[in-house]
């Protein structure tokens, strides 16, 4: 890339081809960890939740609109929460480590998306179920700004101890 086009802003397609897969990956790692939480807290430790998860999928949804806490108990709903959200920092983490510029602006576009998706969904929801979306709006959200915040902070001082080091070498 030459200095001029440098200057105005123009990124190849490849780098924002990366971009985008950034992104992507990180909002489907999002919906395959949080979807496989919840199954398999719910079947090794929640008796309700077994007993969910054998009903045919119409009826399953159904109850869930209904009733979520008898499907997803309290205790089960916090340990999503919890465990979901380090995983969710986790997952911020990455997302910055893997952007290809930008680093931290990744994760913070990858938060606003998860947070726009849950708050989208919380107005048509039960009052219930509208409660769980948005606790997993701000905590999940949350968890990914502090992920790509702590992984940037970490990019910077490996890449300051580098600069003084190769200082030191001339």
């Amino acid at each position: 890339m030459s200095e001029e086009e440098h200057q105005s802003g123009f990124l190849p397609p490849m780098l924002m081809f990366r971009s985008f897969l950034t992104l992507g990956s990180g909002i489907v790692l999002h919906a395959i960890l949080i979807a496989l939480l919840t199954h398999l807290i719910g079947t090794f430790f929640f008796e309700s939740y077994q007993e969910f998860a054998k009903l045919p999928a119409d009826r399953q949804a159904e109850v869930f609109s209904i009733r979520p806490f008898e499907v997803i108990p309290v205790p089960m709903f916090w340990t999503i929460v919890v465990v979901g959200s380090g995983l969710n920092f986790m997952l911020g983490a990455l997302t910055t480590r893997t952007a290809p510029f930008s680093y931290m602006a990744h994760a913070i576009f990858l938060a606003v998306l998860l947070f726009v998706f849950y708050l989208q969904r919380a107005p048509t929801e039960e009052p219930d179920k509208k409660f769980m979306t948005l606790v997993y709006m701000v905590c999940f959200s949350t968890a990914i700004l502090l992920g790509g915040t702590w992984m940037s902070k970490r990019m910077t001082s490996v890449a300051e101890s580098n600069t003084e080091t190769d200082g030191e070498r001339n």
